[in-house]
């Protein structure tokens, strides 16, 4: 089985595993119990899959052909479809709000009504959107980048250090972001300031997490002007002093998940973030549920 794109719930351990295009699978990581499989009309590049923080819904979206649609996870049924929505580029689910964030390159950004899928507010210029599972704000990717609290009209603007952002991960007064090509930087939520920087050479962190129990940031990395090994890595939350923890199996995407214990791979390993070590495997391939 050829899975490629990953989602998981910020607080939980239910994961979304999107096959090359169309299939998904619905995984409770705890139990290595497979929840359902959905026929959709997901296709491959962008970040286009997610599922709901409470994973009552799975969100999936084509760029040209399909548009977004949920699906109700219990029943493995659609729950609508909105195939005006073309050429998405990113979908990803609010942690606080029954919404869903879809952002284009050519349009903006829709906040979708998880239920119902109705578009509730539109975004100009917004072209990703991650949300705090700690505070009641978002960072947005503009032009520059910009801390928005959900309940407030105010922003705090943050300069970009290069052209695009690769991922951002918060903690509580916190939010750690990599950009491509630049460095890893740590600002206060409130203020924009910065706490620290990493800008270690020929590395981008493609993926951030924060882990509570560890009370530290963690990130996969690679390099990519020769290609190499993904490697996890632990950044001080205060400080942003690096460990390297473990090199990592080669996989097309990862996900931090049990809030950011764990780290989930695309062939099913499961990695606890503070040790490296792999707890377990999930296998795809063995339960795959043939009459979805």
């Amino acid at each position: 089985m050829n899975i490629k794109q990953l989602d998981t719930t910020p607080t939980g351990s239910i994961a979304a595993c999107g096959e090359f295009e169309r299939v998904v699978h619905i995984w409770d990581l705890s139990a290595h119990q497979q929840l359902a499989v959905l026929d959709t009309p997901l296709d491959f590049g962008g970040v286009r899959l997610a599922i709901t923080n409470d994973a009552n819904y799975c969100i999936t979206g084509a760029y040209i052909n399909g548009g977004v649609y949920a699906y109700a996870v219990s029943s493995r049924t659609q729950a609508w479809c909105r195939k005006d929505l073309k050429k998405v580029q990113y979908i990803r689910a609010s942690c606080h709000k029954p919404l869903v964030y879809c952002c284009f390159d050519e349009q903006p950004c829709h906040l979708l009504d998880v239920q119902s899928g109705e578009t509730i507010a539109k975004w100009k210029g917004v072209r990703c959107v991650w949300e705090s599972p700690y505070e009641r704000l978002l960072l947005l990717e503009k032009h520059q980048l910009a801390l928005h609290p959900m309940d407030s009209t105010e922003v705090v603007p943050i300069a970009r250090e290069t052209f695009a952002v690769l991922d951002v991960a918060f903690a509580n007064g916190l939010v750690c972001i990599s950009e491509s090509g630049g460095p890893v930087r740590c600002l206060n939520t409130r203020s924009g300031k910065e706490v620290w920087r990493w800008t270690g050479k020929g590395l981008h962190f493609l993926t951030l997490g924060y882990s509570e129990a560890a009370n530290a940031f963690f990130g996969v990395c690679w390099p990519p002007e020769y290609g190499g090994l993904y490697k996890l890595m632990r950044l001080e939350k205060d400080t942003g002093e690096i460990t390297e923890i473990t090199v990592l199996e080669n996989s097309s995407d990862f996900a931090f998940y049990s809030l950011g214990s764990r780290l989930l791979l695309t062939d099913g390993s499961i990695i606890d973030v503070a040790t490296g070590n792999r707890e377990s495997v999930i296998s795809f391939t063995s339960f795959r549920d043939n009459d979805s």
